[in-house]
């Protein structure tokens, strides 16, 4: 079992820095949004700051795991770090997009990208999902997912507990 999370790892891992880049080109552009929408951003409840922090925790946070020596001893917490970057990320790109106003919501803005950005990695279920099968907590997550993500990740875990149920050999 912890072998089959050893390869994972790197995968999740690798899922991590994706969602960093997004989160930092969403502060950058609040940032540079600052006074636009009648001078009224700088009382919007997000501000760039307090997302700058956070990211910057995750960052010390996924680097200590990264270097750690005993890195399949870490799942649980890997996928922890996992988690909160899809937290992080879709409170930066929503916030960017409240920060631009109608202008964010053009098909070729960065703000819009980087919220399909986003959902991308939100729908990266297996991750998610695996913190439902592990028993750790997933508050938060559910209300973020749309019905067809929460209807997918349902689907697949279905599939994923047939699928494995119907693999193992018999003695």
């Amino acid at each position: 079992m912890l072998r089959s999370h050893f390869r994972r790892i790197p995968y999740v891992l690798y899922q991590i820095p994706l969602g960093w880049g997004a989160t930092e080109a969403s502060i950058q552009s609040i940032q540079k949004a600052y006074n636009k929408q009648g001078g009224c951003n700088p009382f919007l409840s997000v501000q760039p700051d307090e997302l700058l922090a956070e990211l910057e925790q995750l960052r010390e946070r996924t680097l200590a795991l990264a270097n750690a020596t005993d890195l399949p001893n870490h799942w649980g917490e890997t996928l922890k770090i996992r988690l909160d970057v899809i937290h992080l990320t879709s409170e930066a790109v929503h916030a960017d997009m409240l920060h631009q106003g109608g202008a964010g919501y053009l098909q070729n803005s960065g703000p819009s990208r980087r919220l399909r950005e986003s959902y991308f990695l939100v729908n990266l279920t297996p991750t998610v999902h695996s913190h439902h099968n592990h028993g750790m907590e997933t508050s938060g997550v559910w209300e973020m997912w749309s019905p067809y993500q929460f209807l997918a990740a349902l689907v697949l875990g279905i599939v994923a507990k047939h699928t494995t149920r119907n693999t193992k050999v018999k003695k």
